[in-house]
């Protein structure tokens, strides 16, 4: 008897998940980049390029990065998205700890998603992006 649920077929959904979630969060912060402005303008130090570019800037990261997780171009891809995922719950978790009532905007106004849900929804995205690096 076959198996078809194994190992392989396993990182195929995690990673397919965590690529989904990437372009789906950056889709999501097209119909309401301002919020995502507002989220940066408290995270920035300067406004070098201007915190509309920025927020531009970081919707085309994520969606190329959730496209490139799913086409499996690793293992800088990866590397990549663990540092993204722990630069973003480095910031939730300050929100959480300073008991920041504003969203993290991580899904722009398409789902809220209090700061608490989305730093352990980030923390089981980076544990399945350390699962699917080997």
């Amino acid at each position: 008897m076959k198996r078809y649920f194994n190992e392989s077929t396993f990182k195929t959904v995690v990673r397919l998940i965590l690529g989904g979630v990437f372009i789906i969060a950056g889709i999501a912060k097209l119909f309401d980049h301002r919020l995502l402005s507002a989220q940066l303008k408290g995270i920035l130090p300067l406004n070098i390029v201007g915190f509309e570019a920025s927020a531009y800037a970081l919707i085309a990261f994520e969606i190329v990065l959730g496209a490139l997780i799913i086409f499996k171009l690793k293992p800088l891809v990866l590397y990549t998205t663990i540092g993204t995922l722990i630069i973003f719950i480095g910031y939730l978790s300050y929100k959480v700890y300073t008991h920041d009532p504003s969203t993290c905007g991580c899904f722009g106004n398409f789902v809220y998603v209090s700061n608490k849900q989305e730093l352990l929804n980030n923390l089981v995205l980076l544990m399945g992006s350390v699962y699917i690096m080997n």
